[in-house]
């Protein structure tokens, strides 16, 4: 679709209306787990290139919900609370988590959009790299919280947002220095040359913030770090054994940290 405003669901209608031509299969001639195949091989799949490239509007994911859940339980007829055996969410888990291991769309949808950051690392020099993503905020958290970096030269790793401090990110242990710095996107290279995040925090409170810089500070005086122009900066994929980035792997981990929590 094509717009100079936000997305909204009508600039999308014309994947309801494909999900919705496809129900020329009738519910009711299926069993209840031809249905669930239907749903999740059909169905779900229809609108896997939209999700991908584009940050779609909730509402659109609730319409399409709406639609899976009517054929399962209701076999594409009205449908009502009495006739849905399971809650939704818990239709929408994977079956080793006791779901039904149909996709859940939010979730699905994040983990299609995180290739975009991961191809960014991985080859910058693509036409698209720099442009605005279709990644939100909770997107990125959960990149970096899935990711670990290995410096290099220090010039593609976010001093902030990357996990290259070990554990997690520097945003996270230091959250007060990052919400006061008037610098938030330096790389590591650039952050680090004359202490250059030091004077991103320079303003009318940096007195307040005294302790933490001093904190941190010391912390980089322990680490050692050493940058090489010789290497870059690489990363890897903490969810798989091989260390690169799947689809599946990042889908699956949002419900290993729900477990978690």
């Amino acid at each position: 679709p094509v717009t100079i405003s936000r997305l909204r669901i009508v600039h999308l209608q014309f994947i309801l209306d494909r999900i919705r031509a496809r129900l020329g299969w009738k519910g009711r001639l299926l069993t209840i787990a031809g249905r669930r195949v239907l749903v999740r091989s059909v169905l779900s799949a229809l609108s896997t290139f939209a999700l991908t490239v584009l940050k779609v509007p909730k509402k659109l994911l609730a319409e399409v919900d709406k639609i899976r859940r009517r054929l399962l339980w209701a076999q594409d007829e009205a449908i009502s609370g009495g006739k849905c055996k399971v809650s939704w969410p818990e239709v929408c888990t994977p079956i080793d988590n006791g779901g039904l291991g149909i996709s859940n769309l939010q979730r699905f949808s994040r983990a299609l959009r995180l290739r975009w950051l991961w191809l960014s690392w991985l080859t910058p020099n693509r036409p698209w790299v720099g442009m605005q993503l279709p990644c939100d905020q909770g997107d990125r958290e959960l990149f970096n919280a899935s990711t670990t970096v290995t410096l290099g030269d220090g010039k593609t790793a976010s001093f902030w947002d990357s996990s290259w401090a070990g554990a997690g990110t520097l945003k996270m242990e230091f959250p007060e220095l990052h919400k006061h710095s008037k610098r938030k996107n330096r790389t590591v290279h650039a952050a680090l040359h004359d202490d250059t995040w030091v004077t991103d925090l320079a303003h009318g409170q940096t007195q307040q913030l005294w302790p933490e810089v001093i904190r941190l500070n010391r912390w980089l005086i322990s680490k050692n770090i050493s940058l090489s122009d010789q290497e870059q900066d690489t990363i890897k994929w903490k969810h798989t054994a091989s260390g690169s980035f799947s689809t599946s792997s990042a889908y699956n981990c949002q419900f290993q940290r729900d477990a978690q929590d």
